[in-house]
């Protein structure tokens, strides 16, 4: 195992000593990197949600989640034709377009047909639709709004400062900090959040863990980012279960880094 993570495990007040052990003892019979991997993340995949820190917020607290627009897009559009008793299939662009829609500044017509567009042909028939798998990855604003930064005229900032995108898209050293990512967050008030906890190496995956996740509850900024996205430093971080896109809806922010 590599020693970074490790000692990321074996060091977190957040970690129950019962689930370091277990998880140490999980790759023990690894005998490369690799199958430390794999092992890490077969026994994390069943023990997220574990940490010992639990979060509560009220409903005038507002946390954000942010991801690709393409992700997004990818995701929903496959769900959806899935359905068998859909008639007509939608493209990831059309879909890219209502969530555009939905953060359109000064246009509430449009906004308002993206959001029945959802309404009719993603919520009657999916309502429990998620933002993401479980646990779903949010962030606080030091102020209590994530809204705040979301809204800000330096939301590009964003996607570097919570460790975007991931490593398994980074490619090969020496990294590079990729720009012109349209990214698309949500805000939605904290009672909606169940489940909600400060995170353990558990909640991630074992890159993620090895290369940017760090102890302490808050984001660290990609170390391949522009420097002054990084000196403004991570932000608080919460895992919870899966959110429903349903909570989410309201306010929808679409942006580049």
């Amino acid at each position: 195992m590599d020693t970074d993570v490790r000692q990321k495990i074996v060091t977190d007040e957040n970690l129950e000593e019962i689930k370091k052990t277990e998880v140490l003892t999980a790759c023990k019979p690894a005998s490369n990197e690799d199958e430390v991997e794999n092992l890490f993340n077969a026994y994390a995949c069943q023990n997220r949600l574990v940490g010992l820190k639990a979060v509560v917020m009220s409903s005038a607290q507002f946390v954000g989640h942010i991801k690709t627009i393409d992700s997004v897009s990818w995701y929903l559009a496959k769900t959806l034709n899935q359905l068998p008793e859909r008639a007509v299939d939608y493209t990831e662009r059309e879909i890219v377009e209502h969530i555009r829609a939905l953060a359109l500044p000064g246009q509430p017509l449009r906004k308002r047909e993206a959001l029945l567009w959802f309404e009719e042909e993603v919520f009657d028939v999916l309502p429990t639709y998620t933002i993401s798998s479980e646990p779903s990855w949010l962030f606080e604003d030091d102020g209590g709004d994530a809204r705040t930064p979301l809204g800000s005229s330096e939301n590009s900032s964003l996607p570097c400062r919570l460790g975007l995108p991931e490593p398994k898209l980074w490619g090969d050293p020496p990294y590079h900090y990729p720009r012109g990512i349209e990214f698309v967050g949500f805000a939605f008030p904290g009672d909606t959040v169940k489940d909600a906890r400060r995170p353990t190496a558990l909640d991630g995956d074992y890159d993620s863990v090895k290369k940017i996740w760090i102890i302490g509850g808050r984001t660290q900024p990609l170390p391949h980012g522009p420097d002054e996205m990084i000196e403004k430093g991570g932000l608080l971080e919460i895992v919870s279960e899966a959110v429903n896109l349903s909570k989410c809806i309201q306010n929808v922010y679409v942006f580049e880094n």
